[in-house]
């Protein structure tokens, strides 16, 4: 944090209020004593500092690299693209940065992300809640070092996002040092056309191999000159035989002696499916079609198998090859969100959630064998189709609040990096409008206790936290 004027105030202001409440306890006796250290006990009031619950498990930076002259566009598997402009970076006296820069980014798009941040997802007063498209944080790095984005540069940052429900969200940074969120304006989200292009390519198999087949015996057969041009795939039956394929008598040579004797203008092959074609015989008064297959004997025939063989396992590489490029690109966003970074830090597609929500002064029953350790137990309530996660330390359990009308979850991080949890089911089970009614009726907020039921896992790194959630 950085030292100035109005901190240095809020700093004496601390040490002159802790000596007069030392001077009070003097006066009061005991009781006052002991007050005072369940409050020093309890989780510091307003903590808006960035602080991963978990411990050791936190989203991981991925490292990415570019030449601060040169500038470039770095691409995430994801779909995310960083447009770099040249010299975009300066030292910590204002130079310009040469050489390598090491750029640091990460993405939390669902509940076990954001949690395992610890980034706060309310304002600083608490009376509002987020609803993330996705969140990021990018750092950048040159030799160690911390460096910045120069006065008269920014970074486009195009962010995947896998939500398009319609609502307009806004662009926000997180002011570390004031603890809140601050609004820096909105974009229409893009299409992703690059993932399109791809998916389109994907579609475009070459033809997958004809296996040569031996002669049926007794299926009629006879030759006749091919344009390979027109059909490449035939070129493997250089002596080819064609057979008859079909299987009724209107279209079988055998039994329409008449074209034998018909003087034809025109013979031309058309395909009819996998290794089959369609002959069609022509003249100024009659067409004659029937359906046909390639066959080879002997060598010819040990010749194209074995060039079957190649061509066929080379087809059977490029099928696996875009088999997995479709299944890389499923992980793709379809939208981008953009956006001009002008500092590093940690940014957020957003829209406010602040509706009329019930508040209850909560407590939380975890057991005998954890209660004690209420202190140290972070809790979050997980809502909006779980792009909402809404954090109460034990000082802030009173001022638990929730809607109705959402789907609602509680995950309490335990010491040693267990989990409890109060599923949507038990949610839906409370009893809303006897809540209501009581708080009616005493005229301020009603109590409630969550009982929690304690998960067997340990967590041990994000994707532990997110297959909790998946079994939920």
């Amino acid at each position: 944090m950085k030292l100035n004027v109005t901190t240095l105030g809020l700093l004496l202001a601390v040490v002159f209020g802790m000596g007069i409440m030392q001077a009070c306890q003097n006066e009061t006796g005991n009781n006052s004593t002991n007050a005072a250290k369940e409050q020093t006990a309890a989780p510091k009031l307003n903590n808006r500092a960035i602080a991963p619950p978990l411990e050791g498990v936190d989203v991981p930076f991925e490292q990415l690299t570019v030449n601060a002259q040169q500038g470039g566009t770095l691409v995430l598997d994801n779909g995310t693209q960083i447009e770099i402009p040249k010299n975009a970076f300066v030292d910590a006296n204002g130079q310009p940065v040469k050489g390598d820069v090491r750029i640091n980014y990460r993405e939390f798009h669902n509940a076990a992300q954001i949690i395992a941040s610890g980034i706060p997802m309310t304002n600083k007063a608490g009376d509002k809640y987020m609803q993330t498209a996705g969140m990021f944080q990018v750092e950048g790095s040159a030799n160690g070092q911390p460096v910045q984005i120069a006065d008269n540069q920014a970074l486009n940052v195009k962010m995947a996002s896998f939500v398009d429900d319609g609502q307009a969200y806004d662009f926000f940074y997180y002011d570390q040092d004031a603890g809140d969120w601050d609004n820096l304006g909105t974009n229409e989200p893009q299409a992703n056309t690059i993932k399109a292009k791809k998916v389109a390519a994907l579609s475009k198999l070459p033809e997958q191999p004809i296996k040569p087949e031996a002669p049926d015996e007794e299926a009629f057969k006879f030759n006749f000159d091919i344009n390979y041009k027109r059909f490449p795939e035939l070129r493997a039956y250089e002596d080819v035989i064609w057979q008859y394929a079909g299987n009724t008598d209107s279209d079988d040579p055998q039994q329409n002696d008449w074209i034998f004797e018909e003087d034809w203008a025109s013979i031309t092959l058309e395909k009819a499916s996998a290794g089959k074609y369609n002959i069609v015989l022509g003249s100024a008064n009659k067409q004659f079609k029937t359906l046909v297959q390639p066959v080879l004997e002997g060598d010819d025939l040990q010749k194209a198998l074995a060039d079957f063989d190649q061509r066929q396992k080379r087809y059977n590489e490029i099928k696996q090859e875009k088999e997995q490029e479709q299944e890389r690109l499923n992980q793709e966003a379809d939208l981008l969100r953009s956006f001009q970074v002008q500092q590093f830090g940690v940014y957020n597609w957003d829209v406010w959630k602040d509706p009329q929500r019930m508040l209850v002064r909560a407590s939380f029953d975890f057991g005998d064998a954890v209660n004690k350790d209420i202190n140290n137990i972070t809790v979050f309530l997980v809502t909006a189709e779980r792009r909402s996660v809404v954090r109460y330390d034990a000082a802030y359990y009173d001022r638990f609040s929730f809607d109705p009308n959402e789907k609602n979850e509680i995950i309490a991080v335990l010491p040693g990096n267990k989990m409890a949890i109060c599923s949507t089911k038990d949610f839906a089970k409370i009893d809303f409008d006897d809540l209501k009614a009581r708080g009616a009726l005493e005229g301020k907020k009603p109590k409630f206790t969550f009982k929690m039921q304690i998960k067997d896992r340990t967590i041990k790194s994000v994707n532990d936290l997110e297959g909790m959630f998946a079994s939920l």
